[in-house]
């Protein structure tokens, strides 16, 4: 046929019948109803024949014409084309991770059975490969190309994390599904997904489904019970308190060993610090709870261990090792306040609530200038023990607060000097303002006025009870105590949203050295804006004064009108930080992305600096050197400068070696200021891979059978897989040829017409 149409064949290799018309569903149905229209009024056209030949011969005519009409309508061709055969797909997914190096006897391990599969079975392999096209992956953290001749000599399983779910995944993305007929999977099933990356097997499972895509899963052999104790978890506190209990849970599991005591120990640099004797359950989780109390500040390593029983297979998981912070003691704070008032109650509430607050609190509820027409001893208020609380006591103190507070009445002019060298030796001191407070409380030309922010200036007016709302300067929008945001514009927004304070205290001039944190907003001292807050640091204590006693509407009132309590608790325990030096805000702040690290990963160190106004440093100069604590050796250092905004940027690779390492940061500034500061890291491999002992047979079993595959174990390997044999068809070259409009088409649809009529004119139908 296609030579009579004269068509060149010699560059296609199939051919087919095709329509150059398509029709839409209704077209169909309008086609069927006009046909059987027209069969109905061919029938009875012919019902004057008697001739029962004639009739079927003549209708049977008419139908031939009706659908070679209809179907020069559909326009037929013939679509020459150029078919390639194509092998299908097969992907072949390889477990990397350190799962695989687990024994399965005493002289074999999950990675051995795995090469053996491909190294003692190549009739089975080279069945595959002559079928389909393979593509052959390991996978663990992430998915890796393979060669296929390298399964059989693998190096050793080291991938820390086991993202199984995410490897079929992005195999399926790599490979498509058109074309991809199957999957072998070779692994322990155990998942340990990065953080962050985890993909679920059921959606993976349902996609599979979807494509048609059967999996085909090698798993070691399910009899096997590897002997094993482990630490499988440790649930801690990154922070705790020195002299204050702190506690750390372990979580054991014990497989195929018998149930005995085992003694937990914790350590700290390699001195006992608590153990406790449990009996774990067989292949159940025993959670142990280890009590200690840390006796020195600082940044410390713990570590976690239980011995290793006979039989245990893998020793690896037996240890743990945590990174604590131990911050200091209570806070101890005395708080003295004038008279009760709002802003009494809600400070003092506030101590009592902090857990890191042991608050020793005075209020004075009469002077002894007071008329109480009662003898002393039938009172039940006691005299304000100045002697104890400024001489005896005052050293064993961190903090004290003075709210609304004077002197005067309490005997206690002798002691003002303490109050001053408590400052200078170290101690912190809050002075707020009010009634009673300042120039109205007769402080100027005292000790204590010494070390305040601000000189009271004798004669002038000295208090303000229109309501304002404080306006925090350019300083206190980066200072540690009124920052209370992640920036400087939000901690604007944060402070311009504040309800009023209800009065100032005037007649107050800061000192150079101070550092003034807000201002008023309408009133001056001196020609500039009246202070409101301020800092100053004094020897080796710190000081903050603020000229107000109303700092409680930003918590009671403000939250009536849509704000947070949290400003209020924000302001005063970022204050208290400050004041006792928290070594969370030191002048040079070391962070690190991480606590842990894997042998050659970045460590990622950032480090801040600013002035000693905690204003941004820039262009500081930096240089960071890494050591192994205890040791003396130094790896190489590297360099840098702060940026504009203080910052620094540090990518260093972690040390081959693990242990505990030291990140030491050494930095000046244009001013003199130098500042040096310590992270530690700690670099070990990361056991999570060796704390799963089991094999996923069931998980696997119920993937494989969901996809219509199959699951066997490594030892027991069948002669042929259940994928389906067949190959893809890519068309490369196309052409159609229509015959409708051919000349010896259009003569037999004449020769039909013609035909019916002449038989038509024969028995004298027309």
């Amino acid at each position: 046929m296609l030579d009579w149409l004269g068509v060149d064949t010699a560059q296609y290799n199939h051919w087919e019948w095709v329509l150059l018309t398509t029709l839409k569903p209704w077209q169909w149905l309008v086609f069927a109803l006009v046909s059987v229209g027209f069969a109905y009024l061919f029938w009875r056209n012919l019902k004057r024949l008697s001739s029962r030949r004639a009739k079927i011969g003549l209708y049977l005519l008419r139908w031939l014409a009706w659908l070679s009409l209809f179907l020069l309508f559909l326009q037929p061709a013939i679509s020459l084309q150029k078919v390639v055969r194509l092998k299908t797909h097969l992907a072949v997914l390889v477990d990397r991770s350190r799962s695989m190096s687990l024994p399965l006897s005493s002289t074999q391990r999950r990675q051995d059975a795995a090469k053996s599969l491909f190294a003692d079975h190549p009739d089975l392999w080279n069945g595959l490969t002559s079928k389909h096209t393979v593509h052959v992956y390991g996978f663990g953290e992430s998915l890796q190309p393979l060669s296929w001749n390298g399964l059989t000599s693998l190096p050793e399983a080291k991938e820390t994390r086991t993202n199984l779910a995410a490897a079929v995944n992005q195999t399926l993305d790599e490979l498509g599904n058109e074309g991809l007929r199957g999957m072998v999977l070779v692994s322990d099933g155990m998942e340990n997904p990065t953080p962050g990356r985890r993909v679920r097997l059921d959606d993976v499972q349902q996609r599979l489904q979807s494509a048609g895509i059967p999996v085909v899963a090698f798993l070691p052999d399910a009899d096997q019970v590897l002997s094993d104790l482990a630490i499988t978890d440790v649930h801690y506190d990154n922070f705790a308190f020195v002299q204050n209990k702190a506690m750390i849970e372990v979580v054991l599991k014990s497989r195929g060993l018998p149930e005995s005591p085992v003694t937990v120990s914790l350590t700290r640099d390699g001195q006992p610090v608590t153990m406790k004797e449990v009996v774990p359950k067989r292949d159940e989780e025993t959670s142990v709870m280890l009590e200690f109390i840390p006796s020195r500040v600082g940044r410390f390593v713990y570590t976690v261990d239980v011995p290793v029983p006979q039989g245990d297979v893998v020793p690896q998981n037996n240890q743990r090792h945590v990174i604590i912070q131990v911050v200091r003691d209570k806070i101890r704070v005395l708080h003295v306040t004038g008279h009760p008032d709002y802003d009494l109650q809600f400070m003092r509430r506030l101590l009592k609530r902090n857990p890191s607050v042991d608050l020793i609190s005075f209020f004075i509820l009469r002077t002894g200038n007071d008329f109480t027409g009662a003898p002393e001893n039938e009172l039940a208020l006691i005299h304000f023990p100045t002697e104890q609380l400024f001489q005896d006591e005052l050293n064993t103190f961190d903090l004290v607060v003075f709210q609304n507070f004077t002197y005067r009445g309490y005997q206690m002019e002798q002691y003002l000097p303490n109050i001053r060298r408590f400052v200078q030796q170290g101690g912190a001191v809050i002075i707020t303002g009010g009634d009673v407070s300042y120039g109205m409380g007769g402080w100027q030309g005292t000790p204590v006025e010494e070390i305040m922010p601000f000189r009271i200036v004798a004669g002038r007016p000295e208090y303000d009870e229109q309501a304002f709302v404080m306006q925090v300067t350019a300083e206190g929008l980066n200072h540690p105590v009124t920052a209370l945001a992640p920036n400087a514009e939000a901690t604007k927004q944060l402070w311009d949203h504040q309800p009023a304070l209800l009065g100032i205290n005037l007649g107050l001039v800061p000192r150079p050295d101070a550092l003034v944190l807000a201002v008023h907003p309408r009133l001056t001292s001196y020609g500039k804006p009246a202070p409101v807050a301020a800092v100053r640091e004094v020897g080796k204590g710190r000081v903050l004064a603020l000229a107000t006693d109303a700092t409680w509407v930003w918590n009671f009132p403000g939250v009536g009108q849509g704000n947070h309590a949290e400003t209020y608790r924000a302001f005063w325990n970022n204050a208290i930080r400050w004041l006792i030096r928290d070594p969370q805000l030191q002048h040079l702040k070391l962070t690190t992305d991480k606590d842990r690290y894997q042998p050659g990963e970045t460590i990622q160190l950032r480090v801040g600096m600013t002035d000693l106004h905690y204003q941004p440093m820039a262009d500081a100069g930096l240089r960071v050197q890494l050591r192994r604590k205890g040791h003396k050796g130094w790896e190489p250092s590297e360099e840098g400068r702060t940026d504009a905004a203080g910052q620094a940027m540090f990518r260093l690779k972690a040390p081959d070696e693990d242990g505990l390492w030291e990140l030491i940061v050494s930095a000046s500034g244009s001013k003199g200021q130098t500042e040096q500061g310590e992270a530690l890291v700690f670099v070990e491999q990361d056991s999570q891979e060796l704390r799963q002992t089991a094999v996923a047979w069931t998980t696997m079993k119920g993937f494989t059978e969901a996809t219509k595959g199959a699951l066997y174990s490594m030892n027991d390997v069948p002669e042929t897989l259940p994928f389906p044999d067949g190959e893809t068809r890519s068309i490369g070259n196309r052409r159609d040829v229509p015959i409708w409009d051919q000349s010896l088409t259009l003569a037999m649809l004449v020769l039909v017409l013609g035909l019916e009529w002449w038989w038509r004119r024969r028995v004298r139908l027309s």
